[in-house]
């Protein structure tokens, strides 16, 4: 993965979590996009949940390759629930309009709320081996 980005195994196999600590760059967003593009290959419909501890934006093209717009693209018809915990105000306003045109049944938390995301997802972290 990448140093900003920490994906978290969860006691659901179709819930995928991220913990994001700083800015997020191309290979950052690569990085999660391969992840949820297995997953998406693996599983009709999942459940995602990003964890904002401190988040420094993103940048510039971050979100330009291949693997992550055919991520982007796939997750309108495979993600079910999306939640995320610490999200910047401008991100937390998109996110709660998205779910009424996408059909992703959305919600956001504030840091305080982290258990609530996990309960909205339906999962919890799995504890390292």
């Amino acid at each position: 993965m990448h140093p900003a980005v920490t994906h978290i195994q969860t006691t659901d196999p179709k819930v995928y979590a991220f913990r994001i600590s700083s800015e997020v760059d191309a290979d950052a967003m690569e990085g999660i996009a391969k992840v949820m593009n297995e997953a998406f290959d693996s599983h009709p419909k999942v459940r995602m949940l990003l964890i904002f501890d401190r988040f420094d934006g993103s940048s510039l093209g971050a979100s330009l390759n291949f693997e992550t717009l055919k991520a982007q693209f796939r997750s309108l018809s495979r993600i079910e629930k999306y939640a995320v915990v610490g999200a910047p105000e401008t991100v937390d306003k998109l996110i709660g309009t998205a779910g009424g045109w996408t059909g992703i049944e959305t919600r956001t938390f504030d840091l305080t709320e982290e258990d609530a995301a996990w309960a909205f997802v339906g999962a919890q972290a799995r504890e390292a081996a």
